[in-house]
Order: structure tokens, then sequence, then C-alpha cells
């Protein structure tokens, strides 16, 4: 499956697709004709999502399942947190409050344990 980290860097916001952009707030977008799309447009950034963020890990519990702890993620910044959701599954569109992206990866890790 297609994964890309798109990220606005023209204007200040942008709506497109029933999508709203803002400058600075990157969001995951994995349906491969929207990523075809966005990387034609000069004003979005496009970064293909499709190495594993292993080197970020906290703590391996499971060699399939990396797992972050919640010092790991607080020491995160927010493009981070995305990469780190977005490998976990887990929808952010980016405007959240970095304590909520970070409940949010630890709900889906615990999920994902079950």
């Amino acid at each position: 499956m297609a994964k890309a980290k798109v990220e606005l860097m023209g204007c200040l916001t942008y709506t497109v697709g029933g999508r709203k952009f803002t400058r600075g707030q990157p969001q995951i977008i994995t349906n491969a004709a929207e990523i075809k799309l966005f990387q034609q447009q000069p004003e979005f950034g496009v970064t293909m999502l499709d190495e594993p963020l292993k080197e970020k890990a906290a703590e391996v519990e499971d060699p399939g399942l990396v797992t972050y702890s919640e010092d790991k993620l607080k020491s995160m910044t927010k493009p981070e947190l995305l990469d780190v959701a977005a490998e976990l599954a887990v929808f952010l569109e980016g405007n959240e409050k970095k304590s909520k992206m970070i409940d949010q990866i630890l709900k889906a890790q615990d999920e994902a344990k079950e």
C-alpha cells in the first residue's frame, strides 16, 4: 500500500478534495491517486513512507511489533509522531495537540498487542 506524508509548502492554508492543509502540518495520505495528484502540485511536498521507523523504537516486545514508550513519544516532534501514527495505521490530521496524538498512538499499540 502506498503511503506518503504530504505537506503544504506555499500559502498558509489550502483545501483540496475535502482535505484542509495548513503549512507546517503534514498529513498522511494512503490513496495512490491522491498521492500522485499531490506530487504534481508544486505547492505540496510529498515524502513517500515506505521505510519502517525501527530506528525510533524505544522497546521491542515482539520482533514483529515495534512499540514506543510514552517518554519516547513525548520526546518526538509532531511530524515524527505523524510518521509513527502512519506506521501504526492511526489517522491523525496533524492539528491535534501533541498529548492527544500520543494518547491515540499508545491506544493503538495496546490494541495491537491484544
